[in-house]
């Protein structure tokens, strides 16, 4: 079930008319430990970023990109980027600085063969006036298992 709802979300982000997403959710980790999983499982270019490490290959943590510890430095990095790859940003600013948001409108305009997808996650996310994304949400709850009640299968 987990790689369906993982495969599904990817899937719901590559398809998105802008580079740039916005995914609410209310348990990020848990939804980057799936996303992890299926990385590794599938070989699949996801990448995360934080604080602590910079951006890192979800498929191999050991994998991590070159001068990216800052949230706009990260950014430059995926502008540069000529390689297919999500990056999910689970930490990010609340409040953007002028450089950011411009750092995040070159975002925006991000096309051509190689799909490269920005995802800002957070129940919480509020972007900069001007700056449009692809806004969606997802949980990473598990759906609940049916359980027989008064003879009939409910889901409780």
């Amino acid at each position: 079930m987990d790689t369906a709802i993982a495969s599904e979300l990817l899937d719901t982000i590559v398809d998105a008319q802008r580079s740039l997403a916005v995914l609410r959710c209310d348990d990020a980790q848990r939804l980057l430990d799936l996303l992890r999983r299926h990385a590794i499982r599938t070989g699949q270019s996801l990448y995360a970023w934080n604080e602590e490490t910079g951006l890192r290959s979800l498929r191999d943590a050991q994998v991590s990109v070159p001068s990216s510890l800052r949230f706009a430095d990260a950014l430059r990095q995926i502008i540069q980027s000529a390689h297919f790859g999500i990056y999910f940003f689970a930490e990010h600013p609340q409040i953007f600085d002028a450089a950011t948001i411009s750092l995040l409108r070159q975002v925006t305009r991000l096309n051509g063969d190689h799909v490269r997808r920005v995802v800002l996650m957070g129940a919480h996310t509020e972007l900069p006036a001007g700056i449009e994304a692809f806004e969606f949400s997802r949980s990473a709850a598990k759906p609940a298992r049916p359980r027989l009640r008064d003879g009939r299968w409910v889901r409780a």
